[in-house]
């Protein structure tokens, strides 16, 4: 498991004011604290190299090659498209999290892929 990087996007930085909860003061500082989400291949999820789960944010932090690249909010107002229910699925099922049976399907957009 990699822990070097360079920074994070200013992608990831806005991603993490708008999707974080609780005092998260920056996506390195939830990265530091994640652990590993294994991410199905299989899920509708934008190509990444590693991503981890901050319980304290309430986030999955994505990293590709050096940098973190964005964040996936958790708490139902933030699970808005499959990409976000794919990585809550991942979450609930190697956490024994519940962030899917929150979700509120009036919410749900389309997504292209």
């Amino acid at each position: 498991m990699s822990s070097k990087y360079r920074g994070s996007t200013e992608h990831a930085d806005r991603m993490l004011r708008i999707r974080g909860t609780g005092p998260t003061a920056s996506v390195i500082g939830s990265w530091n604290r994640g652990l590993r989400v294994e991410i199905p291949d299989a899920a509708p999820v934008p190509r990444h190299d590693e991503a981890r789960y901050d319980a304290q944010s309430a986030v999955v932090v994505f990293r590709r090659e050096s940098t973190l690249t964005t964040v996936y909010g958790l708490d139902a107002e933030h699970l808005t498209n499959i990409h976000g229910v794919a990585v809550a699925a991942a979450v609930d099922a190697q956490f024994g999290t519940s962030y899917r049976s929150r979700i509120d399907a009036t919410n749900l957009e389309e997504v292209n892929r």
